[in-house]
């Protein structure tokens, strides 16, 4: 014999009815807290995107003032390479500003500095704009030897190696 269901009318069954129904709550609450749980789920995916941009500007920081350490500083050679760095590294050269010092020579400071923005992507879900500054700064020094105005400035650097090298003037 199956469950006697009571009176409809009687207040027992309205409050009955009531919570055995309630299949839409559980899709109305899931709803709610949708928007929350992909934005902490994105939040995360951006940070490791913000840290990945970090590091590789930084990679392309550090290989491009060695470049510069060598040659004295940013010429056209080495801004090339930077871009070609930046395009490995899936950086768009275009949204980066380069700053740098340009070609000097021995003994004197150089300095390359990359700023740019990442976006997090996240805020996107309610609305917001949000993007992150990153800024890299390197600091060098030019190892270019100085350009010879004359051939027997040339000849005297040129002998005064080979001596330090042979120990020449030790007592």
């Amino acid at each position: 014999m199956p469950f006697p269901f009571p009176n409809r009318n009687s207040r027992l069954s309205r409050w009955r009815f009531f919570f055995r129904n309630r299949r839409g709550t559980a899709s109305l609450d899931f709803l709610l807290i949708l928007p929350f749980l992909l934005f902490f789920l994105l939040v995360g995916a951006d940070l490791l995107r913000w840290q990945t941009t970090v590091l590789s500007v930084e990679n392309v920081a550090d290989t491009a003032i060695e470049r510069m350490e060598q040659q004295g500083g940013m010429d056209e050679r080495v801004a090339q390479q930077v871009t070609r760095w930046m395009e490995k590294t899936h950086l768009q050269p275009e949204q980066w500003s380069v700053m740098a010092t340009p070609v000097g020579t021995n003994g004197e400071e150089v300095t390359i500095t990359l700023t740019g923005r990442v976006p997090f992507l996240s805020f996107r879900l309610f609305g917001f704009d949000v993007s992150v500054p990153v800024e890299v700064t390197r600091v060098g020094i030019s190892r270019k030897e100085p350009p010879f105005h004359s051939e027997h400035e040339a000849v005297q650097s040129k002998e005064e190696t080979v001596k330090n090298q042979e120990g020449g003037d030790e007592p």
